[in-house]
């Protein structure tokens, strides 16, 4: 079947086998398009665009069936953009890949534990919502990738890059729990905020704002932040979980800024020590630090270590 120029103003269904091809764009009129994948192998339904095209409109695209090879394609050379009111997602995996260039505005997301989606292309640029949630999982294949816009990873849940490295230079990566696992984050603009695990090493030249509010993030490599990075970390009590924590496997490489945030109303008593970090080993240090006087004249105290740094009341 060959859909030129079309708007979908009715729900279709695509079965095991079938396949579509897309020329001059598709548009939804506030439908769905369900992807019925079956149990045959390498035969499942197929949404295929056949050069640089766009998806827009509003509606989505769902992968169900009881496989997960459903799949939508744009061919070599090609870029697919998926516009701002597209949603892709489903009970079941399924790909989202092109051998050109994928612009996502849309909103594509695994949120069925232990359901993969692939997104992949020889560049894929996130400008909209990418996020893996309640167990989900979502691989970022191919070449390189770029978010500007907002990714995810809640509890349980992960956004992997295949190979390579993961760069953002605007937007939000949000970690609620979850993992990001790629060679290295590179943080260039924007944040990466929240708790939960970045597998492997991990590059701030922008902010990384701990918690919410607070918690502690894991890095499974090593920590680098340059003059141009912040690090926002928040004291809400002195239990475990109270204050923000940045735990580094590998070394750490400090530049940059500090900056120091009481949340809840906690203020902290004279003695209170808090480990903000903890490393193998250290090179540099902070270049400011803000947010250590508190009231009544008290101030806390930076003290950094060979393989942690604290805040101490005094």
């Amino acid at each position: 079947m060959t859909l030129d120029g079309v708007t979908l103003g009715s729900n279709f269904s695509l079965q095991d086998g079938g396949a579509v091809m897309v020329t001059n764009g598709l548009t939804l009129d506030h439908v769905t398009v369900t992807l019925l994948d079956g149990t045959v192998p390498f035969i499942g339904p197929r949404i295929r665009f056949d050069g640089t095209q766009a998806l827009g409109g509003t509606g989505d695209i769902v992968f169900g069936g009881t496989g997960d090879a459903g799949t939508v394609v744009a061919g070599s050379g090609a870029t697919l953009t998926i516009g701002s009111g597209i949603t892709i997602h489903g009970p079941r995996g399924g790909s989202v890949g092109v051998l050109g260039s994928l612009v996502n505005e849309g909103t594509i997301s695994a949120q069925v534990s232990g359901i993969e989606i692939t997104v992949s292309g020889s560049s894929v640029a996130n400008k909209g919502t990418i996020q893996a949630i309640t167990g989900g999982r979502i691989l970022l294949a191919g070449g390189p990738f770029t978010n500007t816009g907002g990714v995810t990873a809640g509890a349980g849940s992960t956004v992997r890059v295949f190979s390579g490295t993961y760069l953002q230079t605007a937007g939000e990566t949000s970690l609620a729990g979850g993992t990001l696992t790629a060679n290295t984050v590179s943080i260039q603009g924007g944040v990466l905020s929240g708790f939960g695990t970045v597998s492997g090493n991990l590059i701030n030249a922008a902010l990384v704002d701990i918690g919410a509010p607070t918690g502690t993030l894991q890095v499974t490599g090593t920590y680098q932040q340059t003059a141009a990075g912040t690090l926002k970390v928040g004291l809400g009590g002195t239990a475990a979980g109270q204050f923000d924590r940045l735990q580094i496997t590998g070394a750490a490489t400090l530049g940059g800024s500090l900056d120091v945030e009481l949340v809840g109303g906690f203020l902290p008593a004279v003695g209170n020590t808090f480990e903000i970090l903890t490393f193998a080993s250290r090179v540099g240090d902070f270049g400011t630090i803000s947010g250590l006087t508190l009231p009544a004249g008290h101030t806390l105290q930076y003290s950094p270590e060979a393989t942690r740094a604290r805040l101490v009341t005094v």
